[in-house]
Parts: structure tokens; C-alpha cells; sequence
């Protein structure tokens, strides 16, 4: 049998392609989903069979192992014009006959494989039932089953409450069983097809697997009695029901009260949902008299008939369960994502939805860095301050601080500045596998390894905390240059505009041309925009180095480190207030 070392990059992909299951690993301490189970009695398999053989693709491979678990399909037989027991090899021929664009390579490759009989290994494959061609379609098939999950979930329940039923892992679930029964998932695929793979027309089949389980699960609703439904109906839930099926809000209102009236009304001993009964007569009637007694508190000009309560409420427990329905969601997120300039508004919803994502993680990453960061070593926290806030390197942080937390060597300081990564890093990923699970399988791909991965988070927690170490000195210059002016804002009618302030300091102080709308000086300072930056600067380093306890005398780029802040924040506030970018 080769070694592993032996094969090319190509065999090496079919092997993977094969023998690749997705399952939980290890990542900072946290169980974590990813492509990382391989099941070595398949590679084992396999690096047999590619072994020297012809240079075909994971599609050939694929329809290869297809066709040998199909073998003894009488469909396939008979469109093939064979008898019930005909041999592979006849299968494979007649295949390439019937149907040679996409087919041709197949019985090439099986007579390689036949040829090479002398192997122990292809000779127990070649006469093995079809088991063994199943679990390596199973493998091929775990993509396409992640695909169609997160294809669902992102476009049809993410944004509704079903999505907090349903999670993306329940999809994945729902596909990977079907796709571990391939003989039947495939049943349809056409041979003769020659624009189309397997993992496609899977990903097509099991989207629609999943949406079918799904509305399965929700269409139990349907069996609820309607009172059973009104029962545990959340007001806001019912509120938007009726919206989305286009009542006006004088109806809503009516709806809404007579709702309201039969939960304070109506009581029952069943504990039953789908067996809750109708309200009584005499309920019947307390709900109208009590509709009535509030309806002018809503506004409501028409009083409630009692022949009119029963049906009123059932047609509230109808809009929801509607409300409720795979269709109706469906329908509403493709509302809710029209654009009339977009070509295909679900792209558009899939876009905004990963623009969500990618905004839980920012949220997430600067929740988690501002309540560690107080808990660091106060070492720790001077040091990323100074490291990450006002960009000192590490001798000159060793200069500035050393003697006052014992430091003597670079690489000391290089330690505490590291420190903090691995309380960070694991909180991170411990609240993103309870709060963001779904968002995992996107971060971890089949191309990343976990030692990557972690790199890859902790690189994306490095640019927060850099932002949260800056955001407390720029909070510092905000006020000095806010009270500045509110000095000149008591004697002048009008107020001075703080973003006229920031373009003239920028452009003044450091050569930048401001659009033409901030050219003019604001004229009621009498302080030059150096004299500003001095004022801001000076208060600045001594706000910081007695917040620190850092003598700043001691380095001789503190004035360049505080100028080049300065630069930043000043730069940071003009392309916020861009006017050229506010249409954008």
C-alpha cells in the first residue's frame, strides 16, 4: 500500500473528499465544529484505489462509486438495456455508450482498477457489496448537507421566530440524515446529465428535505386547537400577524382587545393543547361584556356582539398559525429584502444577514474586552495602553515603566503584554460557542486548522483591543476640546461646530486639504489651531501619565507619540464626517 508521503496533491484531495466527516474539535478549550474527522479504514481504502490511477476528478470518482452502489438497480439496468445480474464491467461499457460525455471516464477507470485485482485491497473492494461505496459517497455528500443547511437557515429562518426554534446545527442535522441514505437521496440523479455533479443536485434535494421536515414540524401547529393557540399566544406575536396579513390598526386594536379579553375570561382544566375546548356560552358572554367595557380605552367606536366573539377569535388563532408557517415566513423575508435595484433580492438578504454576523462578532469581541480588561494584572493593562493606545515600542515601554513593576528585560515586557491573550481568546470563544454557535462553521472551514483559527480570532481581538485602548485617551481629548469651546459657545448667538473644528485643526496642523464646505477657520476662536493641539496634547499626557503613574519625561518619542495620536484622532473624526462619503 503507498504511503501517504508518496501521494501527489491531487490524490491526496480525492482521499479527503472521501474520508472527511464533519464533527466537533477542540478549540481553546471548547468543543467546536469543523471538518476534521477522518475515517482512517476509508483513506486507508482509497489510497489504494487512486493509487497510479488515471488522472480523473472528484466528480468522476464520484459518479464511479454512485454507479458501483447502484449495480443492482433495476431502473438502472433497464435504461441501460442489461439483465439483472450483468457485471460491472458490462454496467461501466454500457454506460459509456449510452450516455459518453459525462460517462466516458468511468469505464476507463474501472478497467484500471480491475487490471490492478492482484492488490489485496481492490480486489476486497471489487468484491464487496455496495457498503463500502456508500460510506464514500456519505463522505462526499457531508459538504453539500452543510451547504443546503446554511443556505435554509441564512435565507428562510434566520430572520424569523423560527430561527430560534430552529438552529443552523438542526439543519445540518435534518440533511445528514438524509444524505447518509445516498441510494435513495440520489434515486433521481440522471446519468445522462452531463451539466450537472452529484454535490449539486444533493444540495438542491436536501434544501428541500429540509424545508419539508421543517414545515412538517410546524404544520403540527395546525392540529392545536384555536384556543389552545390563543392561550399561549404572546401579544406582540399576535400583533404581527395581523399586520403581516394586512389588517388596518382599527382592526388590530379590535383583534387585540377581544385577545386580551378571552385570556382574562376563558379557564380550562385541559392541560391538552390540541384538545383545549371552545369557551362556554357564559364565557362567551363575559368576553363580549368585558370587550366592551374597554373598548372605548382603544378607541373603539363599535360595541361586540356576542354571536361575533366565537369566529373573531377564531380568525385571530387562523391569521397566526398562518403567521406561523414556513410559506409565510419565506414570503415576509423576501418582502422584507426587496430591492428593486438588486437582481436577486435573497442574495441581498443573505448579504445583510452575513453583515449581522460579522456585526455580533465586533459586538461580542468588545463586550468580552471591556469586562476582562479591569480584570487584568495592572502591568498588563499599562503596558497594552501604551503598546496599543499610543503605540510606544517595547524598549521604550521598558524605559517608561521597568523600574516600576520590576522590569528588566525587553522580553518581560513582551510576556505581560501577551498575557492577557489567553484569558481573552478563551472567553471569546466560550461566549461565541453560547451565544453565536451558528456563526462558528462559518469562522472554522475545511482550509483552516484550528492552531489557524485561533490565530485568526485572536488577530481579529487584537484590532478591539487596540480600538478600546485608543477610544480611552481619544474620550480624554473630546471633553478638553468640548470644554474649550463651550467657553466661545456663551458668547456667540450661534454655536461652534465641532466638525468644522476638527477639519481646520487637521488641515492646519498637519497639511490635509478639508472639503471646500470646512475651508473657512471658525472665526470666533482667537486661538491659533497650534496652540489648540499644544493645549490638547499637554492635557493629554498629564491626564495619562497620572492615570498610569508614567513619567513621560523619560522617553525621548513621547512628543512624536502624542502628535501621531493627535493625527490619528483628528483623521478618525474628518472621515466620519466626510460629506463626500455621506450619500454612500
Amino acid at each position: 500500500m503507498a504511503k501517504e508521503t508518496e501521494l501527489n496533491d491531487h490524490e491526496k484531495a480525492i482521499i479527503s473528499e472521501f474520508s472527511t466527516f464533519y464533527s466537533p474539535i477542540e478549540l481553546g478549550g471548547y468543543r467546536t465544529p469543523a471538518w476534521s474527522n477522518r475515517d482512517r479504514r476509508l483513506e486507508n481504502v482509497l489510497q489504494t484505489l487512486v493509487q497510479n490511477a488515471p488522472p480523473v476528478g472528484i466528480t468522476t470518482w464520484a459518479r464511479y462509486f454512485l454507479v458501483f452502489s447502484w449495480q443492482q438497480n433495476p431502473q438502472l439496468l433497464s435504461w441501460l438495456g442489461l439483465v439483472p445480474g450483468s457485471s460491472l464491467s458490462q454496467i461501466f461499457d454500457q454506460l459509456a455508450q449510452v450516455a459518453p460525455v459525462p460517462n466516458r471516464e468511468l469505464s476507463q477507470l474501472h478497467r484500471h482498477l480491475e487490471a490492478r485485482c492482484g492488490d489485496r485491497q481492490v480486489q476486497q473492494f471489487l468484491n464487496t457489496d455496495t457498503n463500502l461505496a456508500n460510506k464514500f459517497l456519505v463522505a462526499h455528500l457531508q459538504k453539500p448537507s452543510w451547504f443546503a443547511a446554511r443556505w435554509f437557515y441564512n435565507s428562510r429562518l434566520v430572520m424569523s421566530r423560527l430561527g430560534e426554534r430552529y438552529s443552523l446545527n438542526d439543519c445540518f442535522q435534518i440533511a445528514n440524515e438524509a444524505s447518509a441514505n445516498p441510494a435513495k437521496l440520489l434515486q433521481n440523479f440522471q446519468l445522462a446529465q452531463q451539466d450537472i455533479s452529484i454535490k449539486t443536485y444533493a444540495e438542491k434535494v436536501l434544501r428541500g428535505i429540509i424545508r419539508s421536515t421543517i414545515n412538517q414540524h410546524v404544520e403540527t401547529q395546525h392540529h392545536i386547537s384555536p384556543w389552545g393557540v390563543l392561550r399561549y399566544v404572546a401579544k406582540r406575536e399576535l400583533v404581527e400577524a395581523l399586520q403581516a396579513a394586512g389588517y388596518q390598526d382599527s382592526d388590530i386594536k379590535s383583534y387585540g382587545l377581544l385577545w386580551h379579553s378571552f385570556k382574562e375570561i376563558y379557564q380550562t382544566k385541559q392541560t391538552n393543547l390540541k384538545q383545549l375546548p371552545e369557551p362556554t356560552e357564559q364565557e362567551i358572554q363575559q368576553i363580549c361584556d368585558r370587550y366592551n367595557q374597554r373598548r372605548k380605552e382603544f378607541q373603539l367606536e363599535s360595541p361586540m356582539q356576542s354571536h361575533l366573539v366565537l369566529s373573531g377569535l377564531q380568525r385571530c388563532a387562523q391569521v397566526i398559525q398562518n403567521y406561523r408557517s414556513l410559506d409565510s415566513v419565506y414570503g415576509r423575508l423576501l418582502d422584507e429584502a426587496n430591492n428593486p435595484e438588486a437582481s436577486d433580492p435573497l442574495e441581498q438578504l443573505i448579504q445583510y444577514q452575513r453583515a449581522m454576523q460579522a456585526e455580533c462578532l465586533k459586538t461580542l469581541a468588545k463586550s468580552v474586552i471591556a469586562t476582562l480588561f479591569p480584570e487584568l494584572p495592572e502591568v498588563t493593562q499599562v503596558i497594552l495602553k501604551l503598546y496599543l493606545g499610543l503605540e510606544f515600542n517595547q524598549t521604550e515601554i521598558l524605559g517608561l515603566i521597568g523600574h516600576q513593576f520590576n522590569l528588566q528585560k525587553q522580553y518581560q515586557v513582551c510576556r505581560k503584554k501577551d498575557g492577557y491573550k489567553r484569558i481573552v481568546l478563551r472567553r471569546f470563544i466560550q461566549e461565541l460557542n453560547q451565544q453565536y454557535s451558528d456563526l462558528l462553521p462559518e469562522i472554522l472551514t475545511e482550509k483552516t486548522t484550528p492552531d489557524e483559527t485561533l490565530q485568526q480570532l485572536q488577530q481579529f481581538l487584537d484590532i478591539h483591543l487596540e480600538q478600546f485602548c485608543k477610544a480611552s485617551f481619544a474620550e480624554i481629548l473630546y471633553q478638553t476640546l468640548n470644554n474649550l469651546l463651550s467657553h466661545y459657545n456663551g458668547q456667540f448667538s450661534a454655536p461652534i461646530d465641532l466638525v468644522t473644528v476638527f477639519h481646520w485643526l487637521y488641515h492646519d496642523q498637519f497639511g490635509q486639504r478639508p472639503p471646500t464646505v470646512y475651508q473657512s477657520s471658525p472665526a470666533p476662536i482667537d486661538f491659533s489651531s497650534a496652540e489648540i493641539i499644544d493645549h490638547l496634547k499637554m492635557t493629554l499626557k498629564s491626564a495619562i501619565a497620572e492615570s498610569l503613574t508614567v513619567d513621560f519625561n523619560q522617553c525621548a518619542s513621547t512628543e512624536h507619540r502624542f502628535q501621531s495620536f493627535l493625527e490619528w484622532w483628528l483623521q478618525n473624526h474628518v472621515e466620519q464626517n466626510n460629506p463626500s462619503q455621506a450619500g454612500e
